[in-house]
């Protein structure tokens, strides 16, 4: 009896054990990836799997593919992910899903090291529950000398603090995080994103494009694993879609991006070098960086392109009307409610006029100091909305912006009780009560403001007729620069 009690005593212990180290590594764990792929293993069911860099991740925004074309899809890019990083990401995805197609951007095609971060490698493969591929993937990435700098190799001599143990065991990496714990760590949350990351700030840029003549050399170790995803996914009926994303590319990027082409020729796929289109981003509005990536507006031309892309050239299933994917929708409601939230806490003013570059939204603003007309980011953001700047001067009172500059208003001298104007949104017309001045443009928007209280500018947003943001900035203008001085919200 003593025995039986003590060998009970014994399994009770080590069981007590095992749950309070899977109680610490999963606290202890960071959450990014957590959070980037809980609606992924949520649904398993996608059409279209978006791979590659944060190039991906910052450019294609899976909850507007559902907007416009009802594609169910999953942004599965990660930070830093060269190609072979990408290549066993995709191995162990499709342990869970199938897709219909798979797109592959080729940034890093050239390069030959494996995973040069792999601190990085923890945002790409945390969220994977161990499996054999995630230990060939552990295994492969991480025999790779180049990615390796000389104090990851001596922890390395020590098993108990090896990149391997660590990326297939995560406590024995984030064991000593307790002292950085947050609330998050205890309720961890998620967004409805779909593995995408908006970027929020504007960098003006300019490509300066080479010849296509122009490659890099073949037989790279990315390009190496770019072939193997290709031939893996067509033993498995899944069709392949390559791209080379858009961004301020040097000519090494350039050259990559031209060896592609003879990649996809050679298996007979699309192949989309986003830097040889002049129409689809502007370098002088959509850039967040000036060396890797797009912000929001970019992103949303890229990824409204590449949605009318798949839809003519894949069979890509419009699924919008389909009840078994009613609860895309409820996601959806939800991501523009995070939209949302980015305008309401956005307080810098050329920001914010970027990220009004999107369907489904009204905009009126009403403008009491013009000074804001000489700044050349300002203009450049109207010119993104689609306002024709040229009609703007000392004169300008309104600017009216309905879905996404298909139809903008521009009012000149239109403070005077009673006057009105026929536009392209309504009959407009303009009356004082008391210290307001009221706008009413008939069968769309109306705006109220008392022109003392709004020194620099003032913008309303609505979608549909549902209220979003009013803010009021102040600022100083110089032709390259504006200083906020001021930001306040009704």
């Amino acid at each position: 009896m003593k025995k039986a009690m003590r060998a009970a005593g014994c399994i009770i212990t080590v069981i007590l054990t095992i749950g309070l180290l899977m109680w610490t590594s999963n606290l202890t764990v960071r959450k990014d990836s957590s959070d980037k792929y809980s609606d992924f293993f949520r649904d398993r069911d996608y059409d279209v799997l978006f791979m590659g860099t944060s190039h991906v991740i910052d450019s294609v925004f899976p909850m507007e593919l559902w907007k416009e074309y009802g594609i169910v899809s999953y942004n599965c890019g990660g930070t830093s992910n060269y190609l072979p990083t990408t290549y066993w990401v995709l191995q162990n995805v499709l342990d869970y899903v199938t897709p219909k197609v798979v797109v592959i951007d080729c940034y890093r095609l050239a390069d030959d090291e494996k995973c040069p971060i792999i601190e990085r490698a923890h945002y790409s493969l945390d969220s994977f529950p161990l499996s054999m591929n995630k230990i060939k993937a552990v295994l492969d990435l991480m025999d790779d000398p180049g990615g390796k700098t000389a104090e990851q190799a001596e922890k390395a001599a020590n098993i108990a603090q090896s990149p391997s143990l660590e990326l297939l065991w995560n406590f024995a990496f984030y064991h000593s995080r307790w002292n950085e714990l947050e609330k998050d760590d205890f309720s961890p949350t998620s967004t409805k994103e779909k593995g995408a990351e908006p970027q929020i700030n504007v960098v003006r840029g300019k490509l300066k494009r080479i010849d296509r003549e122009l490659t890099s050399e073949a037989g790279h170790t990315g390009e190496v694993y770019l072939r193997r995803m290709i031939e893996d996914c067509r033993e498995r009926g899944i069709e392949v879609m390559l791209t080379y994303l858009p961004f301020q590319a040097s000519e090494a990027a350039q050259r990559e991006a031209n060896r592609a082409y003879a990649v996809a020729e050679e298996y007979e796929i699309p192949y989309v070098n986003f830097l040889e289109y002049d129409d689809i981003i502007d370098y002088q509005t959509d850039l967040y960086d000036s060396y890797s990536h797009l912000n929001v507006s970019g992103a949303r031309k890229v990824t409204s392109w590449i949605g009318r892309f798949l839809m003519e050239q894949y069979s890509i299933p419009d699924k919008r009307n389909d009840p078994a994917y009613s609860y895309w929708e409820e996601d959806y409601r939800e991501y523009e409610a995070v939209k949302n939230n980015y305008l309401e806490s956005e307080d810098d003013i050329v920001n914010y006029l970027m990220l009004l570059a999107e369907d489904d939204i009204d905009v009126m603003i009403y403008i009491q100091d013009q000074d804001i007309f000489r700044n050349k980011q300002v203009l450049l953001q109207l010119e993104n909305l689609g306002v024709d700047t040229s009609g703007l001067d000392k004169n300008t009172d309104y600017i009216l912006i309905s879905s996404k500059g298909k139809k903008t208003v521009v009012l000149n001298d239109f403070t005077v009780d009673g006057k009105t104007e026929k536009t392209k949104l309504g009959d407009a017309a303009v009356f004082r009560t008391g210290s307001s001045m009221v706008l009413n443009v008939d069968g769309w928007q109306s705006m109220s403001v008392q022109p003392e209280n709004v020194p620099g500018i003032r913008i309303d947003v609505y979608r549909g007729y549902d209220f979003v943001d009013c803010v009021k900035f102040n600022y100083t203008v110089q032709s390259n620069q504006i200083r906020v001085t001021n930001v306040s919200r009704d």
